[in-house]
C-alpha cells in the first residue's frame, strides 16, 4: 500500500460504538457537524450588504467550504485508527481541549508507538475494541464520549491499546506485524506449500503457532480464522514460524550415523515456543521415541509421511511423551515438541530405530502428501 501524504497529526480515537468487529465493516458515516463548528452560512450572509448576486456567490462559497471541511473531518475520523464503525473526535489531539493534557499525552504516545512499530492504526483500533468490549459486555450498544464521565473508560481503552502494542512488539517480527489486519486464508494455503517443500505438514506448523497463541491469549481458540482481530495475531505468528523453518531455525533433520541405532537431541524452548524434527524412515522399521523431562507443560506430536482419515497421526499434542511401534509408511516423519510453560525449559529427545538405512531415499514421498 503506497504511503499516504502527511496530514495534520490526527487524534487518537475514543473507544468505538460497541459493535463486534466483522471482516467487512459498514461504510463509516460521520455524524452531521453542527453549524457552530464551521459557522452558520445564513448568519454570515445577513452581514453581507452587497447585492443579491454577491449574496448568492458568498453563500455558495461558504457551502462549498462547509462540504470540504466536513469531508476533511470524515477523513480524519476514519483515517486514524480507522475502524469504520468507530466514533472519534475530529481534530488534532494536541490542540483538542476535550481531553486533559495528561490524556492528550497518553494518546499521542500510543499513536507514536503504533507508527514506530509499523502497525496499522485501523487494526489496532479493531483489536482494542474487541478486547475492551469482551471485557465490558454490559456496554454493548452504548457509546463512549469525550465527556468527563467517560474518562475512566477511555483510560482503560487506552491501556488495552498500549498493552496490545507491547504484546505485538515482543512477539512478532516487523514484517509480520506490518501485515496485521491484512492476513487472509490464502496466506495459509501459501504457507502449507512452503513448509511441505521442507517435508513439514500444516499440522506441525499449526502446533507451533497454536502454542504461542495460547500463551498470549489464554482460553481463546483460533478456529474462526480472520473473523476476529485476535485471529490476525495467529496468522502473524504462523508467518514468523514459516520464515524460521525456511531459514533453518525451529526445524532440524535427524540422521543416524553409520552403525548407530539411536540419536539424542538436546534443546531449549522459550515460553510458548516449539521445534520440529524430521526423520526419513521406512515402512516396517521399529521406532522408540522418548522426551525428557516428561511434563504436562511439554507436548509431543508424531506425524506420518502421508496422513489419512483413518490414521491422521501417531501422536498429536500429547502429554504422553513416550511412543514405540512398527512404522507403517515410508517417508518423512515429523516429531514436534512444544512448550506450554511460562518459563524457559530444556529437554532431551531420544530416538531409536532398528535396521537403519545408511543412504535413505532423499524424496520418498511427494511433499504435498503431508496434507
Amino acid at each position: 500500500r503506497p504511503p499516504l501524504p502527511r496530514q495534520p497529526t490526527p487524534q487518537l480515537p475514543s473507544p468505538a460504538y460497541i459493535t463486534p468487529p466483522t471482516p467487512t465493516p459498514p461504510p463509516y458515516t460521520p455524524k452531521p457537524v453542527s453549524t457552530s463548528s464551521y459557522g452558520d452560512p445564513t448568519s454570515r450572509a445577513k452581514k453581507n450588504t452587497q447585492a443579491s448576486g454577491c449574496f448568492q456567490a458568498l453563500l455558495g462559497l461558504l457551502v462549498l467550504l462547509g462540504v470540504v471541511s466536513l469531508g476533511w473531518w470524515g477523513l480524519s475520523a476514519s483515517g486514524w485508527f480507522g475502524l469504520q464503525d468507530s466514533v472519534v473526535t475530529p481534530g488534532n489531539v494536541d490542540d483538542d481541549n476535550t481531553f486533559s493534557p495528561e490524556e492528550q499525552a497518553r494518546k499521542k504516545s500510543i499513536r507514536d508507538r503504533t507508527s514506530a512499530l509499523k502497525v496499522d492504526s485501523a487494526y489496532l483500533t479493531r483489536l482494542t475494541d474487541q478486547i475492551f468490549y469482551e471485557k465490558h459486555p454490559e456496554l454493548q450498544g452504548a457509546q463512549l464520549t469525550g465527556k468527563p464521565e467517560d474518562a475512566e473508560l477511555r483510560g482503560e481503552w487506552d491501556a488495552i491499546a498500549d498493552a496490545q502494542l507491547t504484546l505485538i512488539e515482543q512477539n512478532l517480527s516487523t514484517d509480520a506485524r506490518s501485515r496485521l489486519g491484512r492476513y487472509n486464508p490464502s496466506d495459509r494455503d501459501r504457507w502449507k506449500a512452503q513448509v511441505n517443500k521442507l517435508y513439514v505438514s500444516s499440522r506441525a506448523l499449526n502446533d507451533l503457532a497454536d502454542a504461542k497463541y495460547a500463551l498470549l491469549f489464554p482460553g481463546r481458540t483460533s478456529d474462526d480464522f480472520v473473523e476476529k482481530a485476535t485471529d490476525q495475531i495467529w496468522f502473524a505468528l504462523a508467518q514468523d514460524r514459516v520464515n524460521a523453518m525456511e531459514s533453518g531455525n525451529k526445524l532440524t533433520p535427524i540422521r543416524f550415523e553409520s552403525g548407530a541405532f539411536s540419536q539424542q537431541v538436546q534443546g531449549s524452548l522459550d515460553p510458548g515456543e516449539g521445534h520440529v524434527y524430521t526423520l526419513n524412515l521406512s515402512e516396517g522399521q521399529l521406532m522408540r521415541l522418548n522426551l525428557q523431562p516428561s511434563s504436562p507443560e511439554t507436548l509431543l506430536s508424531l506425524y506420518l509421511p502421508s496422513p489419512t482419515n483413518e490414521q491422521p497421526y501417531l501422536l498429536s499434542d500429547s502429554k504422553d511423551t513416550t511412543w514405540s511401534g512398527e512404522l507403517t509408511q515410508t517417508g518423512y516423519y515429523e516429531i514436534v515438541v512444544v512448550s506450554t510453560s511460562r518459563q524457559p525449559i530444556t529437554y532431551q529427545l531420544n530416538v531409536a530405530v532398528d535396521n537403519v538405512i545408511e543412504n535413505p531415499t532423499e524424496a520418498p514421498a511427494a511433499p504435498e502428501a503431508k496434507n
